[in-house]
């Protein structure tokens, strides 16, 4: 049994590691971009964060079933999972060496799940980057002018380029971070809302100096 929790443990810590590779990464990206101080990278830094936390979340969880393996919690399932390879080891025939390399490449499923979306992450990146130095001598003066004075969990949407503000981030009295709202006009009557949380997004509309109505909202 203790071979087979070191199995497990092994590829745990094969994930643990890809985690830290891309929060290292993460972090390096972030350094570089507060050094610029433009309004593209200001608005990717917070996105860079939302996924080191979620990140430093998934090492949370790896390590506590590290831990929970270590204890026998999981000893119960290993042997059924084992006795349930056995018996179909009898009753198969020998497998060839493409089958087991199938079966070896799934182990490593969870690992290249996380490389996967880190690198679809800093594909995004880069690709809206590239994008935001395409437009950026189209942004009016007026709304850098805004922005530079508006906290950084506001904005505007500019030809579907987001840019926050340059300022700190607004806080309630309890100190949580006030909801993300951007701005976006379709055009001279209407103003499209998006408003969003830590649980959903919430689109608003706005014509001309009516009430702003909820058009759609999705839970995250």
């Amino acid at each position: 049994m203790e071979e087979i929790r070191q199995h497990y443990v092994t590829n745990l810590r094969v994930e643990i590691k890809s985690c830290v590779t891309y929060i290292q990464k993460h972090e390096q990206t972030i350094i570089r971009m507060k050094l610029k101080s433009d309004v593209f990278s200001i608005s990717q830094i917070d996105k860079l964060q939302s996924r080191i936390d979620q990140l430093n979340t998934d090492i949370d969880n790896l390590n506590s079933k590290i831990t929970d393996i270590k204890n026998g919690e999981y000893d119960d399932q290993f042997k059924r999972t084992s006795d349930e390879n056995k018996t179909q080891h009898k009753q198969k025939p020998i497998k060839s060496d493409k089958q087991k390399k199938n079966e070896s490449k799934k182990l490593y499923t969870s690992h290249w799940k996380i490389h996967k979306e880190n690198q679809r992450t800093i594909r995004e990146m880069d690709s809206t980057e590239r994008y935001f130095h395409k437009i950026k001598s189209k942004i009016p003066d007026f709304l850098l002018k805004k922005l530079n004075k508006m906290p950084n969990n506001r904005g505007y949407i500019f030809r579907g380029m987001w840019l926050f503000g340059n300022k700190k981030p607004e806080r309630d009295k309890q100190g949580n971070y006030l909801p993300d709202v951007l701005f976006e006009r379709i055009n001279k009557d209407l103003l499209r809302i998006r408003e969003s949380d830590k649980k959903e997004v919430r689109i608003y509309e706005k014509y001309g100096n009516k009430k702003r109505v909820l058009v759609s909202k999705m839970i995250k």
